[in-house]
């Protein structure tokens, strides 16, 4: 995979499965990663540990089915981040 440093990539569904898997590819591509989760936060931080072990990663729970809220969540990963 293409070197991914300086960007950060958010990764739905990431707590678990197909979503956990991808999250931690981008991070050995050397991408910053947020974790986004709609249930597990357990399962979320698991993988959040085992990233950041080698990138920056963060843990964000927010409901991204609708747009309105995917605006919030970015406003609220932003002041995170920066």
């Amino acid at each position: 995979m293409k070197n991914l440093s300086n960007k950060v990539i958010l990764v739905t569904g990431a707590s678990k499965g197909i979503g956990a898997e991808v999250a931690k590819q981008l991070a050995e591509a050397k991408a910053s990663v947020i974790v986004n989760y709609a249930g597990s936060k357990a399962d979320a931080d698991s993988v959040v540990e085992t990233i950041k072990s080698r990138r920056q990663c963060h843990c964000h729970t927010s409901g991204c089915k609708q747009a309105g809220r995917c605006k919030i969540a970015f406003r609220s990963i932003y002041c995170t981040l920066w």
